[in-house]
């Protein structure tokens, strides 16, 4: 691991320099809708789009941070809203471009230094790898779409990493990761009431994503239980809300993994044993009243589960040894990133026109069919370190109180979840490892 000093880099000096002089950005927001009112003409809706996405990049070239925020915000949000613009230009890959470019700005201009480790090199290699193995991919449109998608977390953890001198920053995390996890499980659950889903799922997306997303931010909402005043009631309605609907999902792998964190974070930190009793009890109790204002509703969904889940299974472990194969067969590229469902049926043997799977359902052999073993080394020596560094931050009193131990057991959370599910192109992973990153550069607090 990297030497904490080294992490946090520069001189106060530079690390205050964090923001740029919003005069001449207020000019140029103010010519852009001026420009867009005189293009657009009678149309009031295209003007206030306009306008709107010229205060959005006022606002993000003023603030970097903000524009890293919102891509935070984005990743969990995302399956909520339709792809308009096509696969290509989706709400991660745009914020993720308006993070990193206003992030290249504010740096040329303050010329403040980068801050690299290990972790940044092993994910540049991971990326490096990724665009080698879609130029042999068998749909290079399928692989630069996931590769840019690699890109747009790569470009978070880096970018995130870069705030390791701003004490706020990881709580702003918190509240942002947590704020953005409860309003999709809010939304999820509006579905399911609505007869939209079948579960608590997204729009346009699947239950077992969102139930990843959830179980990975609870920590984060947890661990805000510990903000004095006002906060602390917000923060344990979001609780509650991201606890209801990570468990009406009905998502197995996800709710497996949530309590094998649990019962981490119970032995490990004892001293929250009554907090994380009190949560239990408080979601358990608003989810059965959930549940009675619609049982039918939920038996209906609990049947379904039980009708597809030998086929779940049997699918899945299809998929296991498929990936396995294609790994075996092609160990320093894979197949392609986004590329397995193109060898589902032709590995499985299963015939053409039947079920099938675009994705394995496990991170880890995910990440080994698409990019090889190279790339399995890289993914899993990145979780490792990130882990390691949580811990240290942890046991020497890095960052704010308890948030080490949080972000410690949310990392756990999504490893197991990984086991089950394919995560690697959601943010808990990639954010989640930047916490951890910044965390350990911090000073140690006193006893």
């Amino acid at each position: 691991m990297a030497d904490p000093a080294t992490l946090r880099g520069g001189t106060p000096a530079a690390a205050a320099r964090t923001s740029l002089p919003t005069r001449p950005l207020v000019l140029a927001a103010g010519a852009a809708a001026v420009t867009a009112a005189v293009l657009t003409g009678p149309a009031p809706g295209l003007v206030l789009v306009g306008a709107a996405g010229a205060v959005v990049l006022l606002v993000t070239a003023a603030r970097p941070q903000v524009a890293l925020l919102l891509l935070v915000a984005a990743g969990t949000l995302e399956s909520f809203v339709p792809e308009v613009l096509g696969p290509q230009l989706t709400a991660v890959k745009v914020t993720g471009a308006l993070a990193f470019a206003t992030f290249l700005l504010e740096a040329a201009i303050t010329r403040r230094p980068l801050r690299l480790d290990r972790s940044h090199a092993l994910l540049g290699l991971l990326l490096a790898l990724a665009l080698v193995s879609t130029l042999g991919a068998r749909s290079p449109v399928d692989a630069l779409s996931v590769t840019l998608r690699y890109a747009s977390f790569a470009g978070l953890y880096l970018v995130a990493t870069q705030h390791a001198g701003d004490e706020r920053f990881p709580e702003r995390v918190a509240w942002v990761a947590s704020a953005a996890a409860s309003l999709a499980g809010l939304l999820a659950i509006r579905n399911f009431a609505a007869g939209t889903t079948s579960l608590a799922a997204p729009t346009y997306g699947d239950s077992n994503d969102l139930a990843f997303l959830l179980v990975t931010a609870l920590p984060l909402a947890a661990w805000l239980l510990w903000t004095p005043g006002t906060r602390r009631v917000l923060a344990g309605a979001m609780v509650t809300l991201i606890g209801v609907a990570a468990v009406l999902t009905l998502s197995r792998g996800a709710l497996l993994a949530l309590a094998v964190g649990v019962a981490w974070h119970a032995a490990t930190e004892r001293r929250h044993i009554p907090t994380l009793l009190l949560a239990a009890v408080v979601t358990a109790s608003v989810g059965l009243l959930a549940v009675q204002q619609n049982p039918d509703r939920v038996a209906l969904s609990l049947e379904q589960k039980r009708n597809i889940a030998q086929e779940n299974v049997e699918t899945r472990l299809d998929a296991w040894r498929a990936a396995a194969e294609l790994a075996a067969d092609r160990p320093l590229t894979g197949v392609g990133p986004g590329n397995f469902g193109l060898y589902y049926f032709e590995r499985t043997g299963r015939p053409p026109g039947t079920f099938g799977l675009r994705v394995v359902h496990d991170a880890y052999l995910d990440v080994a069919a698409e990019l090889g073993v190279t790339g399995l080394v890289l993914f899993v020596g990145f979780l490792g370190v990130v882990f390691f560094r949580a811990s240290v931050a942890r046991r020497e009193r890095r960052g704010p109180p308890g948030l080490a131990a949080a972000v410690r057991t949310a990392l756990l959370i999504a490893m197991v979840g990984g086991i089950t599910l394919s995560e690697q192109y959601y943010p808990p992973f990639w954010v989640l490892g930047a916490l951890a990153t910044v965390l350990v550069a911090m000073p140690p607090r006193r006893a």
